[in-house]
């Protein structure tokens, strides 16, 4: 159990550090928010989640808390997150692609 909370805890914290150190572009103006911070009904989803949503208001963001979530819910967040990253990721490089393309055909 404890080894499984440490696991948890680091992921966390893992994700919290990607939120602040690779979430942003060269030329993107940050985001502040609001955020929703989402935890399922147990304790130590509880805990993480404040601690998330402290470290968020503490660096600028406004931050809603969803806690108590069912694993259903949480599992769709994820899913829906991960598909608009990937289509978000495949619309730059398609403007990446074009953008060579035009270089190429200018030289």
């Amino acid at each position: 159990m404890k080894k499984r909370l440490f696991l948890v805890t680091i992921v966390l914290f893992a994700s919290a550090g990607m939120v602040f150190a690779g979430g942003q572009s060269e030329n993107s103006a940050p985001t502040k928010g609001p955020l929703t911070v989402g935890a399922k009904n147990f304790t130590e989803q509880y805990i993480m989640g404040q601690i998330m949503s402290q470290m968020l208001e503490a660096n600028g963001f406004k931050v809603n808390q969803d806690f108590g979530m069912s694993s259903t819910v949480v599992r769709k967040a994820l899913e829906t997150a991960r598909k608009q990253q990937k289509a978000k990721v495949e619309k730059k490089q398609k403007v990446e692609k074009k953008l060579k393309k035009r270089q190429k055909k200018a030289d």
